[in-house]
């Protein structure tokens, strides 16, 4: 079964937010952080259970090669992306914190 995705609007400025960073360190990168990113909201439609729980009821899953976490809840049948953090920022300042 394929979960129905929500991305919240934080989530979604974090995402432009990293893809214009990326974009003007170079060119493409950006494009390839969006791509990454989204293999990871596929991967997380069919799996979403097999990240583990970090905090109240929040999830997070790696995306690969960029130092960002999707941060997410599962409720029912749909995953609602509350953030796209980086890692390199205050760990105290993610949602659920």
């Amino acid at each position: 079964m394929a979960f129905k995705v929500i991305i919240t609007s934080p989530a979604q400025n974090d995402i432009f937010k990293a893809l214009d960073w990326y974009e003007s360190k170079q060119s493409g990168l950006g494009k390839r952080f969006y791509m990454d990113y989204n293999d990871v909201i596929s991967y997380l439609k069919t799996n979403p259970e097999l990240f583990s729980i970090k905090s109240g009821d929040f999830r997070e899953a790696k995306i690969a090669g960029f130092p960002y976490v999707v941060i997410y809840e599962i409720n029912i049948d749909t995953l609602i992306v509350y953030a796209v953090f980086n890692t390199y920022l205050n760990p105290n300042k993610k949602p659920g914190k």
